[in-house]
């Protein structure tokens, strides 16, 4: 039964049902300790593709609210404590719709990922409405692109080239990366594929840009560490697809 006695309506269809007790206990807990102030809950990233692993995918919910005061950030804060120990659900993200509004210009590449990828499971969709302006997102992208190369020279020197956390960083530039390549692909009016895979070959059929380290990194075996040469070796190929990407993206006019 709902808590409090809140009447709930989830929309889980469509979504690996893996996921469904997590989101059906995120949704009663949040709608009973915030219904005054909820507005509505939707799930974004990689539940909604073939890239999601039950045992290692997070779940990801970005939560809109009427009023983004302090006691909404702790109540939340709270429960998320609560139910990340019982459930690999990621850190919500908290917002308004007029938040969302305003930055759209500011993080474009990132609401345009989300409106692709989401599925809203309580209230109104937050996303369906959103327009972007092309020369904000490229902006962005050249923005973005440089900050992982960045990212990547610099945390290699932090370092000292230990293996382990060059992993680290590879790993968090190939996430990076997605959204990104899926803004370039937006950005010449070409379709934008759902799972990783399909958008590196598209990236590698529009831009002749060859992502297909990205595949080994993401078939790393946890437990199984890749070696040294194996991690160096896609280093390497990642910071030169990535450079080459940022190249083309100063190139490209919209």
């Amino acid at each position: 039964m709902p808590e409090d006695g809140v009447q709930l309506d989830l929309r889980l269809e469509g979504l690996p049902v893996q996921v469904h007790p997590a989101l059906t206990e995120l949704g009663r807990r949040t709608v009973a300790l915030i219904k005054e102030d909820l507005e509505g809950i939707t799930v974004v990233g990689s539940c909604l593709t073939s890239d999601f692993r039950p045992a290692a995918s997070d779940i990801n919910t970005l939560i809109v609210v009427s009023d983004l005061h302090p006691g909404v950030l702790f109540g939340i804060a709270g429960l998320v404590g609560r139910l990340s120990d019982k459930y690999k659900l990621a850190d919500p993200i908290i917002t308004t719709q007029d938040f969302i509004a305003r930055t759209v210009t500011e993080f474009g590449i990132e609401w345009l990922d989300f409106q692709l990828l989401h599925k809203t499971i309580v209230g109104p969709d937050p996303l369906a409405d959103l327009s972007f302006d092309k020369r904000a997102v490229l902006q962005e992208c050249r923005a973005q692109l440089k900050g992982m190369l960045v990212r990547l020279r610099q945390g290699l020197l932090a370092c000292r080239a230990d293996t382990n956390a060059i992993q680290g960083l590879v790993v968090a530039a190939a996430k990076a990366l997605i959204p990104v390549a899926r803004a370039l692909l937006w950005l010449v009016d070409l379709e934008r594929p759902l799972d990783r895979q399909a958008t590196a070959r598209q990236v590698w059929e529009a831009f002749g840009v060859e992502l297909g380290v990205l595949q080994r990194i993401w078939s790393w075996d946890h437990s199984q560490r890749p070696g040294q040469g194996q991690v160096r070796h896609a280093y390497e190929q990642l910071y030169s697809a990535i450079d080459q990407l940022g190249y083309l993206a100063e190139d490209l006019e919209v």
